[in-house]
This record gives structure tokens, C-alpha cells and sequence, in this order.
């Protein structure tokens, strides 16, 4: 049993601020650790003090975790595959997976963090550490409880060098997209509010994919009388044209499987219709009306792709997007 020892920051320990991510990172290409997403920003395994630090702000929500309450740290534990499904042995400490963003711009830091969710290779920061002893931490419980409930192993994340690339390109538009941008902006402003706050509903939860929707709709539709206007026709016209225009195109057809008659204009009319049967509290029929987007799973995912996507192209042609929405 993984012993959680109750480790106080110490007074004479001296750390750089960092931010804690739940995903374990294995590199590829020519990636070395620590490797620089950002200006004074690393992102590194933890070693030495972080990691005491870390795990002192950690373990409550470890030993709250559904596997965590029998002593079972997922960053300290292998998981081997056999035909019964998983085994875990203890990683010998100096293997102990523990991923943090150092950095020494807290003036930027909400970017850093935004940026981090919003790139593709998507990381997801749990708790933020700050001061020179690692004394004080900024740390959303809601978040950091539901991402570590109900997990057995890590999850993992394989970077490369363009990850890092996107990582950084993200956090720069973040930082040009400044308080007076985000006043002329602000319904950009808020679906980058509302994105953060997704991180607070159950991943597997159906609300969390009516919570993307609606972010879309917020910047991407308006109301309307007309017909021919819907909030469905609104979204299938303008997804697919901010397709078009995004550095590397969604193939809805590749993910989805789906017939060749299908355009992508039908894949988010079937989106839509799912994301109303959440809303109306009906029962979403994936083996009929809705089997060309196989599983709430599988279109929950496709969605964070794209809503990522469309945020990011938010920040690059706010004026763009602040058209389409009005027509």
C-alpha cells in the first residue's frame, strides 16, 4: 500500500511556480525534458521538492478517488496488461510520474493554464503552485476531484515536437487577445469562461456535451424567426466554413465512419438532434436515428476536437467570428 505522507512545504524549500497536470507525458522525436512551451514556461517530469510538494497538495484528492481510498496513487503505479485486464506494481521513486509546467510569469498564468487545455494535445492542469516555498496553491476541488475519481491508471499523453509547437502558438494568441480585445470581444471572452468551467462537469456526462453545444451556439449562432435560419442550419453552414479555414481540416467522414453520402452538414444535424435529447430529457437512440455517430463516447470526443478548434480560430479572426454569429 502506497503510504500518502503527510508532506508540508518546508521553509527552506525554494521552487518555481508550477502547475500540476494530470496527464503522465512520454516524449517522441527529439524531445528532451525540461522542454520550453512558452517564454519561462517548462514543461518537465517532477523531481526533488516538486514532487513533495506536489504530493502534499495531491493526496487529499487521491485518498477521495474511488481507487485512491485503498491506498493507490496512479502516478506511482505501472499498470501491466493481462488477460485478466490490468495488474499495477509500484514504480520505484525515481520513476514516479508527476508532470508540471514550471514557470515565472504569474501575471500570464491563466493563459499558460487555458492554453495547455485548449492546444491539441490537450493537458489538463489540476492545481497551480506559487510562492518561493511552494506555501500556496490555487486549486479548483471540483475539478481536480472529478478528473482523479474513478481512475485506475494515468492517462497518457505521447508529445511531439509539433505538440509543443501548437502549445505554444495557443499561448501566444492568448496573450495578444488582452483586456482590450477581450472587452470588443466579449462573447469570445465568455465562451473561453464557460470552456474553463466545462472542466467541472463528470467527463462521461451527458451535460458536459450539451455544455460544448452551447458554446458554440454562443458564438457561432443568434436568434431568429426565420426558418431558414435555425440554430441547427446556423451550425451546419458555419461549422463547415470555419472548417475551411482552420490550419488543419476536420475529416468528419474519417472519424465517423459513415456512409459516402454523407456531407459534414448531416454529421452535425445528427450532433444537434443528440445534444436536443439532452436538453428535452429524451433518450438519445444510437442504434437508430443517431448510429451514424456510433456512441456518446465516440461524438463526445469528436466535439471537444472541434469546439477546441473553433475557440482557437476565435482567437486568431475574432472579427470573422463576430460576424458569422449575427449572420
Amino acid at each position: 500500500m502506497v503510504n500518502f505522507e503527510d508532506m508540508k512545504p518546508s521553509d527552506d524549500r525554494a521552487i518555481n511556480p508550477f502547475i500540476f497536470v494530470g496527464q503522465v507525458v512520454t516524449g517522441r522525436e527529439d524531445l528532451i525534458f525540461p522542454v520550453e512551451i512558452g517564454e519561462n514556461a517548462h514543461l518537465q517530469l517532477a523531481k526533488g521538492d516538486y514532487i513533495q510538494v506536489v504530493k502534499h497538495y495531491l493526496k487529499p484528492y487521491l485518498e477521495m478517488s474511488a481507487f485512491g481510498r485503498h491506498g493507490h496513487n496512479i502516478y506511482e503505479k505501472r499498470a501491466i496488461e493481462n488477460e485478466g485486464g490490468y495488474s499495477f506494481e509500484d514504480l520505484p521513486s525515481d520513476k514516479w510520474q508527476y508532470w508540471i509546467v514550471t514557470h515565472t510569469d504569474q501575471m500570464h498564468e491563466e493563459n499558460l493554464n487555458t492554453s495547455l487545455e485548449l492546444a491539441d494535445i490537450s493537458l489538463t492542469p489540476l492545481f497551480d503552485v506559487y510562492g518561493s516555498q511552494g506555501h500556496s496553491h490555487r486549486l479548483n476541488s471540483l475539478v481536480a476531484g472529478i478528473y482523479l475519481e474513478n481512475r485506475s491508471m494515468a492517462e497518457t499523453r505521447d508529445v511531439t515536437v509539433s505538440h509543443i509547437e501548437n502549445i505554444k502558438h495557443v499561448r501566444n494568441l492568448l496573450d495578444e487577445f488582452d483586456e482590450e480585445k477581450r472587452s470588443k470581444y466579449s462573447t469570445i471572452e465568455k465562451a473561453l469562461k464557460d470552456f474553463e468551467l466545462l472542466k467541472e462537469v463528470p467527463r462521461n456526462s451527458p451535460f458536459k456535451f450539451l455544455g460544448m453545444f452551447s458554446i458554440l451556439e454562443l458564438l457561432l449562432t443568434h436568434d431568429s424567426k426565420n426558418s431558414d435560419s435555425s440554430i441547427n442550419g446556423q451550425l451546419q453552414s458555419k461549422i463547415s466554413l470555419l472548417n475551411s479555414r482552420f490550419d488543419e481540416k476536420l475529416d468528419f467522414q474519417n472519424y465517423f465512419g459513415g456512409p459516402d453520402t454523407f456531407t459534414n452538414e448531416m454529421y452535425v444535424q445528427k450532433m444537434y438532434a443528440y445534444r436536443s435529447a439532452i436538453a428535452h430529457g429524451s433518450v438519445a437512440d444510437f442504434d437508430d436515428k443517431l448510429q451514424h455517430l456510433k456512441t456518446s463516447e465516440n461524438v463526445a470526443k469528436f466535439l471537444y476536437i472541434l469546439l477546441k478548434k473553433v475557440l482557437v480560430h476565435s482567437l486568431v479572426e475574432p472579427q470573422l467570428i463576430t460576424d458569422l454569429k449575427k449572420c
